[in-house]
């Protein structure tokens, strides 16, 4: 079970406890957009999760899509999660999302896992007249 405190200021950190686990911390942005999210120990100080990260960190444009998470450790260093360092997002003049493409530390194009669980070097989307993504999951490029 989960328990939430919401502060009232837009860069205060947001502590949840829950169940057999230290918490997480969070800040937001204006719009309220996750900005920064950070596992912590029982003392409010960063740790490292399973995934072998301590948290991560999101990037927005001014339309307030979100185009790149990038994976922090302890002192909020980019890290590797899964081989993936980053993930950085392409919308079109609609706001749909279009690409999804994964870098390591280093800055190289690698493969990553999809929003719909697919290992791809890039994944990307076509939307019809009406709005809905053809075909349903995008495609998964393996090259």
């Amino acid at each position: 079970m989960l328990t939430r405190y919401f502060g009232t200021k837009v860069d205060e950190l947001v502590l949840t406890t829950g169940d057999n686990v230290s918490g997480w911390a969070a800040k937001y942005d204006a719009n309220g957009n996750p900005l920064e999210k950070v596992f912590v120990d029982r003392g409010d100080q960063p740790m490292i999760s399973a995934d072998k990260t301590a948290g991560h960190r999101e990037d927005y444009d001014d339309k307030g899509n979100k185009i790149r998470t990038t994976y922090v450790g302890r002192f909020r260093e980019p890290v590797e999660m899964n081989r993936v360092a980053r993930v950085e997002y392409i919308y079109n003049t609609l706001g749909n999302l279009i690409k999804e493409q994964y870098f390591d530390e280093n800055g190289k194009r690698i493969p990553g896992y999809s929003r719909f669980g697919e290992r791809c070097l890039l994944w990307t989307a076509t939307y019809n007249f009406q709005g809905n993504m053809e075909p349903a999951r995008g495609n998964c490029l393996q090259k």
